[in-house]
């Protein structure tokens, strides 16, 4: 009597993967592609503005493994995904029998991207409270071709049996991306409060200066809020660098209430100059330079051009900052920025500006400065310049009093927002 086919030979092996699963593969590899080259420019999403979570998640401290663009971690694996597929010779072999056997690739990548795509998860829902749509597609739609992938090559018996390989993957890949960034660079002690997002690392470090401008004790601060880490003598201060405490202060060269602002700052520096330094970054309200803004403000035209001026004059003399936000500020009207220029290079020196201005982190502070404004908004909503940051508490828009302004650098306070001050 003829025996009847054991459960083995009967288990069905299915055909090569298709190539249109190799086309599918492009999609998170240009989707990562396109993501690692907004964490190198500073670039803004496509349709992310201020009320979107992109911006919060890519400026966010959670978005870099040890300085390392996270994108630039996930891009090898989505290649690595596409070349097994468009070379079938890569990705499966076949035993003697004539059956598909799948590569041990593919499901070490799929435990891989699942465990990456958790932690991302966990890290936007709860340390972020923000969600960026173009990582969650790329993780996704790797996910997602993966998963086919190692189906296809498989059959279900095999598929199930790759579980604990795919588990023991997508663990190494939580532990890995959970520690790098949580060992990477350390909060500087005067500024160990807790942040509101308790992130411990920075999403940055701003571009360094000129010897001129880094001629200073070497210090980092890791913003509350925002997460980025500033180094101080790589970014514009007025007052001490070496003060005890420092104080943000966004703010734009053409906004009303930051020129109201100005002179009690000053005032409030003066008196305590020996115990605060303020870390000054511009914050220019136009279009032409600020991606975060969806329909130009008239009165702010000229923004951009007196921001670069103004970083320019500090990089080329520092200590001749101060003296150019006092005359700008104290101008019946904005500057032009031909007469704002022609102040700086009586300041500075006209080599030694035009030198500073050529130079390519300019741009790069402005972009360092609207990544903390806007993720300062989405995560507290005040939006009104000028900004101050002290400790864990952002004050939003103009301070008149002198009074008020030392209490809340100098004396306990909860953040609030002003109703004089504007985006």
């Amino acid at each position: 009597m003829k025996r009847s086919p054991s459960p083995r030979s009967l288990e069905v092996y299915p055909a090569p993967v298709p190539g249109w699963l190799a086309v599918a593969a492009l999609v998170p590899l240009a989707l990562g592609g396109y993501l690692l080259t907004l964490s190198l420019t500073g670039g803004s999403a496509a349709g992310c503005g201020i009320d979107s979570g992109c911006g919060s998640v890519l400026a966010s401290a959670w978005s870099r493994w040890h300085g390392i663009p996270v994108a630039a971690l996930a891009l090898p694996l989505y290649l690595i995904q596409f070349c097994l597929l468009a070379f079938p010779g890569m990705s499966r072999t076949v035993d003697p029998k004539g059956r598909w056997i799948p590569s041990p690739f593919f499901v070490l990548l799929l435990g891989g991207l699942l465990g990456g795509a958790a932690w991302f998860a966990f890290v936007q829902l709860h340390l972020i409270h923000a969600f960026c749509p173009w990582c969650l597609v790329t993780h996704l739609s790797g996910i997602a071709v993966c998963a086919i992938a190692v189906w296809r090559t498989s059959g279900a018996t095999n598929w199930l049996r790759s579980l604990p390989l795919s588990a023991l993957s997508a663990v190494v890949a939580v532990a890995v991306l959970g520690l790098g960034q949580g060992g990477g660079e350390q909060r500087s002690p005067s500024t160990a409060g807790t942040s509101m997002t308790n992130s411990p690392t920075s999403v940055s470090r701003v571009p360094q200066a000129s010897s001129s401008a880094s001629a200073v004790p070497a210090r980092t601060w890791t913003l509350p809020i925002s997460g980025v880490t500033l180094a101080i003598g790589e970014v514009p201060v007025l007052g001490d660098p070496s003060a005890p405490q420092l104080v943000l202060h966004l703010f734009d060269y053409t906004c009303k209430h930051c020129r109201a602002m100005h002179p009690v700052l000053t005032e409030v520096l003066d008196h305590s100059s020996n115990r605060v330094a303020v870390v000054s970054l511009p914050v220019p309200l136009e279009m032409d330079c600020n991606p975060l803004l969806k329909r130009p403000i008239p009165e702010h035209f000229g923004a951009c051009g007196l921001a670069r001026i103004g970083l320019a004059l500090w990089k080329a003399a520092p200590s001749k900052l101060r003296e150019f936000d006092d005359w700008v500020f104290s101008q019946p009207t904005v500057p032009a920025a031909p007469v704002a220029e022609a102040k700086a290079i009586e300041l500075a020196g006209e080599v030694a500006f035009r030198q500073a201005q050529a130079s390519p982190e300019i741009d790069g502070l402005i972009r360092t400065a609207l990544g903390i404004y806007e993720t300062q908004y989405r995560l507290t909503k005040l939006q009104s310049l000028p900004e101050l940051l002290v400790g864990t508490n952002l004050y939003s828009g103009a301070v008149r009093d002198p009074a008020v302004l030392h209490a809340r650098i100098f004396g306990a306070a909860t953040a609030v927002s002003t109703t004089d001050g504007h985006r």
